[in-house]
């Protein structure tokens, strides 16, 4: 009994630990922060004042709250700049594939679900209903286009057949872009991407490789970068990927205030934000305390070397993203049958 005993205590002690350190590493609700994101909160299909050449935003995979959230950037920065160049996490095969389906004057529903299925096996919490009718929409807007206005998607991601070559795949994006800018003639164009949350980085946290918009920002384009984060939110989490899943395949635990990812910072965005709403957050503006911090860019993953730190004391906030986006109870991504 007494052994018993000893072992539930210790084992409180021991989530007691986690419980606060976890919050320690959070930190509380900071007044300035909150004041700052109040007066800079901007609508979602609102207008950038940053004159960028690429404009990239990074999600963590499987909320549905992203997929609207993708459209509506790229609608808005389509009608204030005419971005109609879609650079997305595929290969150009797969590009094609989308590429054939927004070409096409009706809709090819068989087209559609092939792209899906192929975006299956790159990044699998993306094949989703959301993913499909999110470019059965663009197909609709796009036919409303004049042909030298219509939309193109660029995949410069490595093929997904790559498995010899050793390129890391933010340097075969790299790669893949400067190419096809200078086969195509794209080199006055502006540019909207879709990505995970690293490649649109623009500074490479301690330990890991240099991320797709550091490699831009390094080349000299002007690039705009805006950081998904989401609290009260389901994932999806398809079966098949080596852990434990639902039935229903959503799971609550990837959140940015945790349990697995712990982001400095995010009770700021919360303060400033209302349950059941995307609010885009402007970090960069004069004065802003962003500018001074590391908040939002000291992540802890529970995974052992997966955390997201910078790698310079010196280093701000602002040298990774200048824009947040959070996500306040979305919806898990639906498989698509």
């Amino acid at each position: 009994m007494y052994l018993i005993a000893g072992v539930l205590g210790i084992a409180l002690l021991v989530v007691a630990y986690f419980f606060i350190s976890n919050n320690a590493f959070i930190g509380s609700v900071d007044d300035e922060f909150v004041r700052y994101l109040d007066q800079h909160e901007m609508p979602i299909s609102g207008t950038f004042d940053d004159e960028s050449t690429v404009y990239l935003f990074g999600e963590n995979h499987g909320f549905a709250g992203n997929q609207l959230a993708d459209e509506q950037l790229f609608l808005s920065l389509n009608k204030q700049y005419g971005i109609r160049y879609y650079l997305a996490e595929v290969d150009s095969a797969t590009a094609g594939l989308l590429n054939r389906f927004l070409a096409a004057p009706e809709q090819d529903t068989l087209l559609l679900k092939n792209f899906v299925n192929a975006y299956r096996t790159r990044i699998p919490q993306q094949a989703s209903r959301e993913l499909y009718d999110k470019w059965s929409r663009l197909h609709q807007f796009n036919q409303q286009l004049d042909d030298s206005l219509k939309i193109s998607v660029l995949g410069i991601d490595k093929d997904i057949d790559d498995t010899v070559s050793g390129i890391p795949r933010d340097s075969a994006m790299m790669v893949n872009f400067v190419n096809i800018l200078a086969a195509k003639g794209l080199q006055r164009e502006k540019f909207y991407g879709f990505f995970g949350f690293f490649h649109v980085l623009q500074s490479d946290p301690v330990g890991m490789e240099r991320p797709f918009a550091q490699r831009l920002k390094a080349a000299n384009y002007p690039v705009c970068s805006i950081a998904g984060f989401a609290l009260d939110s389901d994932m999806y989490l398809p079966k098949g990927l080596g852990m434990p899943t639902p039935d229903n395949e959503r799971v609550g635990i990837a959140n940015s205030d945790g349990p697995l990812i712990l982001v400095k910072g995010i009770k700021d965005l919360k303060a400033a934000s209302l349950p059941n709403s995307t609010t885009l957050f402007k970090l960069n503006a004069n004065g802003s305390p962003y500018l001074a911090s590391q908040k939002l860019i000291s992540i802890k993953i529970i995974k052992v070397g997966a955390d997201f730190m910078p790698k310079s004391e010196h280093e701000t906030t602002t040298d990774y993203f200048q824009y947040a986006l959070l996500l306040r109870n979305s919806a898990a991504l639906q498989g698509l049958e």
